[in-house]
């Protein structure tokens, strides 16, 4: 857990919401130290894009790959089901549209539980490699790989 002498990186990708004056005090406020991710690096050096979304989104693409290949027809565009034509453009309340964003939701959700279950080294190696959750004295340095990074190893103290 976290104890009262330990620095909270807060790693965020540039919006504008995230760096008004309201949450700027609230950073202030929970001792907290905000690092924005330079602009096109969000996929190197970011816990979440690179890590863990990367094995989100490689699950949920198998589990697309199977359903397409068991039921085509919800994947077909046009909204023929339903004696429309919307001319390329399918009609986002149809069952066919329907039916994609319920299974999306079950897919994101099984693949969170097999992160959790099966690969739960994975959330802590994201932060620790991308120099988020490394200790604060500068033992762990060495442990930080950013993707695509071949210069010096960057020490932090």
């Amino acid at each position: 857990g976290y104890t009262d002498d330990e620095e909270i990186l807060a790693g965020m990708d540039r919006h504008s919401a995230q760096k008004t004056e309201r949450i700027k005090e609230m950073y202030i406020q929970l001792g907290m130290v905000p690092v924005f991710t330079p602009p096109g690096c969000t996929d190197c050096v970011s816990p979440v894009d690179h890590h863990v979304g990367r094995n989100i989104q490689n699950f949920m693409a198998a589990c697309y790959q199977q359903e397409l290949e068991r039921n085509p027809h919800i994947w077909l565009a046009g909204g023929e089901e339903d004696g429309h034509d919307y001319e390329g453009i399918e009609d986002p309340n149809s069952s066919s549209a329907q039916a994609r964003r319920i299974l999306m939701a079950q897919w994101l959700s099984a693949a969170w539980t097999d992160l959790e279950t099966n690969h739960a080294q994975l959330l802590d190696a994201a932060f620790l490699q991308t120099g988020f959750l490394v200790a604060l004295d500068g033992s762990q340095d060495d442990q930080i790989k950013l993707q695509g990074w071949s210069g010096p190893q960057y020490k932090f103290r």
